[in-house]
């Protein structure tokens, strides 16, 4: 009896502490197995949405850009109308400054030589 209880239960315990570890082991693999296809698939959804907002980010930008660079153009117009405006407007003030210079002149010689 003490043979059969010694060999016999020990070794049904070393089965019985080895099936646990095998249960354990088996019950890890399967949580990482089962996360890590969580985790990929949760990745390729992150990678498809980040790609998605990236291209609306760079579609926003370059519209950014452009509309910035029309309204810049705009406003070199505006200023490079009023510049020739303003540019006009002198010429014509020193051309009647000259031409009634020459005209008070001309007035002045003639009551002279008169």
């Amino acid at each position: 009896i003490y043979l059969i209880r010694y060999y016999g239960f020990n070794q049904f315990k070393a089965l019985i502490s080895l099936k646990k570890e095998q249960i354990l082991v088996a019950d890890e693999h399967y949580n990482f197995m089962l996360m890590n296809r969580v985790l990929i698939n949760w990745y390729d959804v992150l990678t498809v949405e980040r790609t998605h907002y990236r291209t609306l980010t760079d579609n926003f930008y370059n519209s950014t850009i452009v509309r910035r660079y029309f309204q810049s153009w705009q406003r070199f117009k505006q200023q490079q109308v009023i510049a020739e405006e303003r540019a006009e407007r002198h010429c014509d003030f020193k051309l009647k400054q000259r031409l009634f210079k020459c005209w008070q002149d001309y007035t002045q010689t003639e009551v002279i030589r008169l």
